[in-house]
């Protein structure tokens, strides 16, 4: 096996790359081949390779082979010695048939037949813009069957597009090649009628018309000589076309594959000419692919794309061409039709063997893979997260996810858990949705949608150059397409196999021709119920009901079963499937995969004429049941509710609902449960599925809403410990929406009844984490307490209780070492417990004690190992609150770039996850550090959309943080028109909050900045008391911001021996020892002082100045930064140093133009260049310019 995939058997041939037939475990009713490139194979030959598999990927035609899949060779057992790691294959349908230069002695008539579909399969490559180059018997496979013959073109290799812009043609085999290509002319489709005569030829004759087997003497008799063509009685007919097909000049050959068919008088029907539904062709979504490509170089963006657009819009086209551009992309189809944890499977077999994903592949990742396989379906989903995590952290990949909104419930809701993880990693995710569907999932964040409309003018005249030669009426049928159809690419694909079927477009005498009858074109102005039906009429009557049959299914349908029901065999049936494929009313996937209808409007359509539904479905239910237990269980449960066996139905879902509950699968469980209840089913069976929705809606954390189920049922319908159960549900989740009063009284109901010594112990860790909650520490205390001694408290509980004490100590008593030695005892418990989230948060509690008390090694290295356990199992909420603690760690060490990525990280976990409470705060963070640094456009934008959100959430607590720092912005910018209106705003929303210490003084900082703007004085009182409590709180910059304010108010009243008592004090003193940026300012402000009074013994205002430039001139830009360089300006000036001058004058002027050019919003830009002190010292420093 390869590639943990495909199985190899025999060896079937064999050139540049060997084919085998193998069997592919993710399709295993498929019959296909594998076709293998060495791994030193030139790298001409390599891209020939892909090439030949996008090209017959692009092809659908009866007569010419499917490609499937394409990949290299990343695991391949010593047994498979001729298939080295680093090959490259592409996979193929498997034709059981011979090559036609195996037959011998063909009788005419069945050479004919194989020479008209070879034909049809040249005409349809040429009409689609193909030349094959490479026509030879050993290219087409012959099938008999009953009698009948089918061929198959297999060998695509030189096979090109005239759009390729190749101007050097393939040279194919040199007894088949055409004069023109050997002369280095621009061949055309006559080109492959020269190979299809010398094929012909040589069958006839058993010979060439030449007598060498010398390369050169053959390229010479194909371009000089004469053939002679001796009289055949055995081929008259095909002796006929023989003397044109071979002439020298292409000119003189057949125009057309129709006109060689012409030749036989064959003439083909409606059905048939539906085979000449052009290829595929890439045109019109260009510009998708241009957005979808810069959003996957874009390392920083975190959105989720999505391309949305109707059935038919090309979704899947456009995704498909970006697998063709990008090696790390992985595509999982949504046609695939699989479901459940066999999904997943498919999904981690498909991101492990792409190249890129698999040289990052660990033993660690290959033994959880290898394990989850195993895995008896307990945490199935966090153990599958843990997987995703450690494959996105470790390489970067984009996963396009094809009709996501058409994936089954459980699917859904595990990428509810998976995405985030794309969405904060290096890989990139990208959906296809289906906008005629109404579920689109509420848990996408961030998603920007690229909308896929219908067709301009121009976009459907490159589809239609694209997609036909020029020999086609393409106005003619251009004009059918705008007269009768929606300009949708997949719609317009259906609607030329409807024209084909119609017979609006024909084949006739060698000719395509329009057909513009007036009876058909009015089939076209109906309504598309009855161009439905009028394809159903088309149909016989076996094909009529397998057409029924499949439309009866919810999702794509396996062949067997349809087999099972219609008692057809599976050979008779694929006739069939083909036929209804040619007739549209099937997809071309349904030859080689899950039977899909054409479109959804036509299934919808075909299931509506069925008469006896109720009666119909019950029999697929019971084919399905006794005969089909690998089938989508929910499949089955449709069947039996739709034939109104209701109870078997509820039966299946119920079971499904435990399956859910066992892979920790709670919201799909929930959606199974919600759906039963709709059900008609008996009161005492509804009861008991109302009790497992509440008891769902209990491990979702969805407190309310199980309240009010809980309301809804009868409990004493239950056992006891059923009844306990709902009680603990009941008394947890009033403790959590705040009623814990009341919760602590239902958790005593339960203690009361002394059912269970371990649901005694789990009641009682409850409440004791409830009482903390109420500030009833010494109850809380008392409990873990007794609880410890208990002989048998299990190691989890103990690191609950453990922990509990920990938040007592640090509650109650402030008891920080306390604190400390019960969050690490717990650690040890939750450790031998296994369970990794409790570790998490204990190393979290821990890191957050050492910072309290200032041990920022100890409390940086518990976080790191917190993070380090987050980021192993998925946690991302959990990472990114300790972003936050990682945030303010570096900010308060004036790490400022570490401090900003760990707010942008946590910004963009918690967007992924929907968090915008989260994300509100990471956004006040990371505006708190740009207003220091002064970047004040950046502050600008994070705290208006931290305000915002706040305002959307009513969360006035954060919110008014916020709006200080915005206040702080506007007055520090001089933007003092929003200063007063957001000071006004916070005053107001502050007088609804219960006043806390901290918001009383931002409030009376926020009115020294108002009477500041209006040019009030506040008086010294007010500055000191402020001051004193700054210091109190340890709320450093807004003491420092007060000193400054103050030195601004001494300087208008004169009062620098006041200034130089506050300025001295012991306690700044302190807080400069660890601060550079304050010690810069202190120093700054000691100059101004010595600069203005000589009433204290100090030295001279330049050393002042150059202290403060030395602390600062290797830190980050703050405000004071471009004050201390002006004030050395004017130092240097008054001392003549003119040279020195020049220099600080230039620096001032480049710092104070670059902090206000940086800013985008014109009203803080205006604002920041008229504030005073700038236009003072822009006058000053014109000033010294011109006194150089």
């Amino acid at each position: 096996m390869i590639n943990d995939r495909y199985i190899i058997h025999n060896k079937i041939g064999e050139g540049r790359s060997s084919v085998f037939i193998c069997k592919d475990v993710e399709y295993p009713n498929r019959a296909a081949a594998i076709k293998i490139l060495p791994p030193d194979s030139p790298r001409e030959e390599k891209e020939a390779f892909q090439n030949e598999f996008f090209t017959i990927k692009k092809l659908n035609h009866p007569f010419i082979v499917k490609a499937y899949d394409y990949g290299k060779v990343l695991s391949s057992p010593a047994a498979l010695k001729n298939i080295a790691v680093g090959s490259y294959f592409f996979t193929l349908e498997y034709i059981d048939g011979m090559p036609l230069s195996k037959f011998d002695d063909l009788p005419e008539e069945e050479l004919i037949e194989i020479t008209s579909q070879i034909c049809r399969a040249l005409y349809y490559l040429h009409q689609s813009n193909y030349l094959y180059y490479d026509l030879k018997p050993d290219n087409i496979l012959i099938q008999k069957n009953n009698g009948k013959i089918k061929i198959k073109l297999i060998d695509f290799g030189l096979t090109e597009n005239l759009y390729s812009n190749n101007t050097i043609p393939p040279r194919g085999t040199a007894q088949y090649i055409a004069p023109e290509i050997i002369q280095n002319q621009q061949p055309t489709c006559r080109a492959d009628f020269y190979s299809l005569g010398m094929m012909l030829y040589f069958i006839i004759y058993k010979s060439f018309p030449f007598d060498t087997d010398e390369e050169i003497s053959i390229y010479k008799a194909q371009v000089e000589k004469e053939f002679d063509y001796p009289v055949t009685e055995k081929y008259p007919q095909i002796a006929k076309v023989l003397s044109k097909l071979l002439t020298k000049n292409p000119v003189d050959r057949y125009g057309s594959a129709l006109e060689i068919l012409n030749e036989f008088d064959i003439n083909m029907s409606g059905i048939e000419f539906s085979e000449f539904t052009p290829a595929k062709s890439f045109a019109g979504r260009s510009d998708s692919i241009t957005i979808l490509k810069k959003f996957i170089e874009d390392e920083r963006s975190d959105e989720v794309f999505a391309l949305v657009g109707a059935e038919g819009a090309g979704k899947t086209t456009v995704g498909e061409e970006l697998s063709k551009q990008i090696e790390n992309l992985i595509f999982i189809d949504g046609k695939a039709a699989r479901s459940g944890t066999d999904y997943f499977e498919h999904l981690l077999r498909m991101l492990c063997f792409n190249p890129v994903v698999y040289q990052h592949l660990s033993a660690d990742i290959l033994q959880k893979i290898s394990d989850l396989r195993k895995d008896d379906g307990r945490n199935y989903i966090e153990k599958l997260k843990a997987i995703f995590n450690n494959l996105t952290n470790v390489c970067s990949f984009i996963l396009v996810l094809d009709d996501f909104n058409n994936y089954d419930a459980f699917v859904l809701e595990v990428y509810k858990e998976l995405i985030p993880l794309i969405q904060v990693s290096r890989c990139k995710l990208i959906l296809t949705l289906d906008s005629d569907k109404t579920y689109f999932p509420d848990y996408l964040h961030n998603l920007r949608e690229v909308n896929l409309t219908p067709f301009t003018e121009n976009q459907l005249d490159e589809y239609l150059r694209k997609s036909y030669s020029h020999d086609f009426p393409v106005d003619d049928l251009k004009r059918l397409i705008l007269l009768y159809a929606d300009l949708l690419p997949g719609s317009i694909e259906l609607f030329i196999k409807d024209a084909l079927l119609f017979g609006l477009v024909r084949y006739m005498q060698g000719k395509v021709v329009i057909d513009f009858n007036d009876e058909k074109l009015k089939l076209l102005k109906r309504s598309h119920d009855e161009i439905y039906q009028y394809r159903l009429v088309f149909l016989q009557n076996h094909e009529l009901m397998m057409a029924k049959c499949i439309s009866s299914f919810n999702n794509s349908v396996d062949k067997k079963i349809i087999s099972r029901l219609l008692k057809i065999p599976l050979s008779e049936l694929n006739i069939s499937i083909n036929s209804l494929i040619h007739k549209n009313i099937l997809s071309p996937e349904s030859e080689s995969a899950q039977l899909t209808f054409s479109s959804e409007g036509f299934k919808k359509y075909t299931y509506s004429t069925i008469s006896e539904k109720k009666k119909w479905h019950g029999k697929i239910a019971g084919v399905i049941e006794n005969e089909f237990g690998e089938v989508n269980i929910n499949e089955l449960a449709y069947h039996y509710e739709l034939a109104e066996e209701y109870l078997k139905a509820a039966n299946i879902y119920i079971a499904e609902a435990s399956k859910a509950e066992s892979l920790a699968a709670f919201s799909y469980r929930y959606k199974i449960l919600e759906h039963l209840i709709s059900l008609p089913l008996s009161d005492n069976l509804l009861n008991e599925i109302k009790c497992e929705m509440a008891l769902t809606l209990h491990r979702l954390g969805e407190s309310k809403p199980c309240l009010s189920m809980l309301n809804e049922i009868d409990f004493a319908k239950f056992s006891r410990e059923k009844q306990n159960e709902l009680l603990l549900a009941k008394a947890d989740s009033l403790v959590d929406s705040g009623k814990i009063d009341e919760g602590i009284k239902n958790y005593n109901i339960l203690l009361a009844e002394k059912d269970s010594e371990q649901l005694n112990i789990t009641v009682l860790i409850k409440i004791a984490r409830a009482d903390i909650d109420l500030n009833a520490y010494d109850e809380s205390i008392e409990i873990c307490t007794r609880l410890i001694k208990s002989p048998t408290v299990s190691h989890e509980q103990l690191a609950q209780c453990f922990n509990i004490l920990g938040l007592a100590a640090f509650y109650k008593d402030d008891n920080l070492i306390d604190a400390l030695n019960y969050f690490k005892t717990a650690l040890n418990h939750f450790e031998q417990a296994g369970n990794k989230l409790g570790l998490s948060q204990m190393y979290l509690n821990s890191g957050n004690i050492y910072n309290m008390q200032c041990m920022p090694v100890k409390a940086k290295e518990s976080w790191e190992n917190s993070l380090e356990i987050n980021r192993s199992i998925g946690n991302l909420d959990q990472e990114a609150r300790l972003l936050l603690n990682f945030g303010i760690f570096h900010f308060e060490r004036f790490d400022f770039e570490q401090a900003i990525e760990s707010y942008k990280r946590a910004v963009v976990i918690f967007v992924s996850l929907g968090n915008k409470n989260g994300r509100g705060m990471a956004l006040t963070n990371l505006g708190e550090i740009y207003l220091f640094i002064c970047e004040y456009q950046k502050a600008y934008d994070s705290l208006i959309e931290a305000d915002k959100i706040f305002k959307d959430l009513s969360n006035t607590s954060e919110g008014l943080e916020t709006l200080f720092l915005l206040a702080k912005l506007y007055f520090i910018a001089g933007d003092f028109d929003r200063l007063k209106g957001v000071v006004k705003e916070y005053i107001q929303l502050s007088e609804d909050e219960n006043i806390q210490e901290k918001i009383r003084l931002n409030v009376l900082l926020l009115n020294l900045f108002s009477s500041t703007a209006n040019n009030e004085e506040a008086g010294e009182a007010k500055y000191i008391s402020l001051l004193k409590s700054f210091y109190d709180r340890q709320d450093y910059q807004n003491f420092f911001t007060v000193i400054m304010m103050l030195i601004d108010y001494c300087k208008a009243e004169n009062k620098y021996g006041f200034a130089y008592e506050m300025i001295t004090l012991p306690e700044i003193e302190n807080v400069c020892k660890t601060n550079p940026y304050l010690s810069a300012e202190k120093d700054y402000i000691v100059g101004i002082i010595s600069e203005k009074t000589k009433e204290f013994q100090m030295s001279s205002p330049l050393d002042y100045y150059l202290s403060a430039y030395e602390k600062i001139k290797d830190l980050n830009i703050v405000e004071v930064t471009w004050k201390i360089l002006f004030a050395l300006s004017e130092q240097y000036f008054n001392r003549g140093m003119m040279s020195k001058t020049a220099e600080f004058v230039s620096y001032t002027k480049s710092l104070i133009y670059h902090t206000g050019e940086d800013l985008k919003d014109s009203q803080l830009k205006n604002s920041y260049f008229r504030k005073t002190e700038c236009c003072l010292a822009f006058e000053k420093l014109d000033y010294l310019e011109k006194h150089l």
